[in-house]
């Protein structure tokens, strides 16, 4: 049986191949065209079954055939290869929206929930981001920042208000009130990279990654509005501190959960079957 690095196997997987279909199309590669009894000793698979697998490897167009006999098969390029999977995807992708679009999203449960991956974590924050309708508040430590200023830039493109709390240098934004505490003083005693989003008062998501910001030490996310109010009101406040560092003018200085009230907290009071005056005349 042919010694394939295993990381050639795990992405060809990862992009929707099984692990005998990597393995024959990796030997192809590597060792050129070949017969299937050839390719069959290779990968250490009987003749009998590895006709199946040439088949599925020819329809995903990661190898060809010809019709000579005995039949010979090769792989081919990679950047081909890639490019075929890529376009499936795309294919599928637009597919999946189009059917789970029409699936009725269920109601809020008011659970927390555990986040496991850095991936999963700023992936729910874009997604967190570009939902929001009315407002947008974070906490962010320079890196979690430099990778959301994008996103948090375009929301506040759209009318969204958008501000926060960040850590050392921050970026220029254009239209994202930043207020940069001293990272020096945060580093000496919070143990990683802190990631805040709370959307709307809706949902909200915490995050304290490494300090490297490759790992997760706690990551968690609810929609519960009521959570999310209060983690809107405490964040506000902090930003208004920070804010009037800058001076009293700044329309940021006026933010707060019941002086600007957002979204979440209509929800919420209209569940609890009362609306303060502030969140009236605000609607």
């Amino acid at each position: 049986m042919s010694n394939m690095p295993s990381k050639h196997i795990e992405h060809l997987m990862a992009l929707g191949l099984t692990e005998v279909e990597a393995r024959a199309y990796c030997e192809l590669l590597r060792n050129g065209p070949a017969t299937a009894y050839k390719l069959a000793g290779a990968i250490d698979r009987s003749p009998s079954n590895i006709y199946q697998i040439l088949d599925s490897l020819c329809r995903k167009g990661a190898i060809l055939g010809n019709d000579a006999e005995p039949r010979i098969f090769r792989a081919v390029p990679v950047a081909e290869l890639l490019a075929l999977l890529e376009r499936g995807f795309q294919s599928h992708k637009e597919g999946a929206i189009a059917s789970l679009s029409a699936i009725d999203s269920y109601a809020p449960d008011d659970r927390i929930y555990n986040l496991k991956t850095v991936e999963q974590v700023y992936e729910r924050a874009r997604s967190m981001i570009a939902a929001a309708t009315e407002i947008v508040l974070f906490d962010l430590s320079a890196e979690p920042l430099r990778l959301l200023q994008m996103y948090l830039d375009q929301n506040a493109g759209r009318g969204i208000k958008v501000a926060g709390v960040a850590y050392g240098d921050v970026p220029k934004l254009r239209r994202v009130h930043a207020y940069a505490h001293p990272w020096q003083l945060v580093a000496k005693t919070w143990p990683g990279q802190q990631l805040t989003i709370v959307a709307d008062a809706r949902e909200c998501l915490m995050a304290l990654l490494a300090h490297g910001g490759e790992t997760i030490r706690h990551a968690m996310w609810t929609d519960s509005v009521y959570f999310s109010c209060l983690q809107h009101s405490g964040l506000a406040c902090e930003i208004q501190v920070a804010a009037n560092k800058h001076g009293p003018n700044d329309p940021i200085v006026k933010l707060g959960l019941l002086t600007m009230p957002p979204p979440g907290l209509r929800t919420f009071t209209q569940q609890q079957g009362e609306l303060p005056k502030a969140a009236k005349r605000s609607r």
